[in-house]
């Protein structure tokens, strides 16, 4: 392996689908391990195991020691060695209903991944040539921890065009227009801006967009003059729904009843609508 060629070393670890098993490569070969920083991509996918794990060799000593931040100093191992970096996803598998909160550790911040201080480590010295980026958090630390992360990112990465955040509470403040994004994923999220204004203002050339259990909603109105897909799947009973979108080709929005639902897509020809709890719902004006 330690004479491989350079290049070809680095084609090999950007064909690898995730960090840890680069991160095998580069122990077993010093030339994976050379070539390493020419990577244009980190995949870091935390297992609950490890941290139950870790946790429990913690708790079972006599040390006084905190908990190490496993998740956090490893990344930001593998992030200080790469200066090119066109997409980041970093996630972490978080418990299923049946794991008692005991068994989980949830004052802590360690796996708080959209915790602004953490992003603001390394985000700023890899957002130019960013691409994609995704976070995917531990909902039973930050479900109770509101992030500035999304101000963060649209100050940082104007080349963005891809972004997906999943299992955070989110503020919607302060954010910055990105309009090189193309794509975003939003997925159980605490969302606070009840109304997307400053949504529909942020992300004005949206193609696709998902908004998968966004919580925090009173009266939403998605106006997005450049979308094409829309996945919406509203879990709260807002009064009032609203979708403006003329260039919008497939939407698939399933809600509880609204009060009203306003669609306005003339180009769609590619419909799904699921509505829960009909009670006096009605449709009063339909246009395919």
């Amino acid at each position: 392996m330690d004479n491989l060629p350079e290049s070809l070393a680095l084609e090999i670890l950007s064909r690898l689908d995730d960090s840890g098993t680069v991160a095998c490569c580069r122990m077993a070969s010093k030339t994976f391990n050379s070539a390493f920083p020419g990577l244009k991509f980190i995949n870091l996918q935390w297992r609950l195991k490890w941290y139950l794990e870790s946790r429990s060799r913690v708790l079972s000593s006599s040390s006084s020691s905190q908990f190490t931040p496993s998740l956090k100093r490893v990344f930001l191992n593998l992030v200080s060695n790469l200066s090119a970096l066109e997409s980041v996803c970093i996630g972490v598998e978080n418990p299923p209903p049946d794991v008692l909160n005991a068994d989980v550790e949830d004052d802590g911040d360690d796996l708080h991944i959209t915790d602004e201080g953490f992003v603001k480590e390394w985000l700023p010295r890899v957002s130019g040539a960013l691409k994609l980026l995704s976070l995917s958090d531990f909902w039973v630390q930050s479900s109770t921890r509101r992030s500035e992360v999304l101000s963060l990112i649209s100050a940082h990465c104007q080349n963005l065009i891809e972004l997906e955040l999943k299992n955070a509470w989110l503020s919607g403040q302060n954010m910055s227009a990105m309009p090189m994004l193309t794509s975003l994923t939003l997925e159980l999220i605490r969302l606070d801006d009840k109304n997307l204004t400053d949504f529909n203002a942020s992300f004005p050339n949206l193609q696709v967009l998902n908004l998968i259990d966004v919580r925090g909603l009173k009266m939403p109105m998605i106006h997005l003059l450049n979308l094409k897909t829309c996945h919406w799947i509203v879990t709260d009973s807002p009064s009032y729904i609203c979708i403006i979108t003329p260039n919008l080709i497939t939407l698939r929005l399933e809600c509880r009843s609204p009060a009203a639902l306003y669609i306005e897509a003339p180009l769609c020809y590619n419909l799904h609508l699921a509505v829960d709890h009909l009670n006096a719902f009605a449709v009063k004006n339909l246009r395919i």
